[in-house]
């Protein structure tokens, strides 16, 4: 499940927005207790790819500087369902408002 502008609300506490690596400005929501930093293996430097196809190479900075290939599973959308974004739930509130 892809997360807008990294400033979403889920339902969901265990869920967490990363950066992915390759497009800093999307980020991916996904199980945040999935893997620990141990587990996590860097990304292919050149292509910001992982070996497995069920990871995702993104930034996690609570574990390395460098991209790290965090674990997506199949039922990803269902764990981390569509979320609220508050940026875009704040602006409708104001439109609401000023009317």
């Amino acid at each position: 499940m892809e997360c807008l502008n990294m400033i979403d609300v889920h339902e969901n506490s265990a869920c967490a927005c990363f950066h992915v690596a390759s497009t800093p400005d999307t980020g991916i929501c996904t199980d945040q207790f999935a893997a620990t930093c141990s587990e996590l293996v860097p990304c292919e430097k050149s292509t910001n790819l992982c070996n497995r196809s069920d990871h995702q190479c993104v930034r996690r900075p609570q574990c390395q500087d460098s991209p790290v290939c965090y674990p997506i599973p199949t039922f990803n959308e269902q764990f981390c369902p569509p979320t609220l974004n508050i940026h875009s739930h704040l602006q409708s509130m104001l439109m609401e408002w000023q009317r």
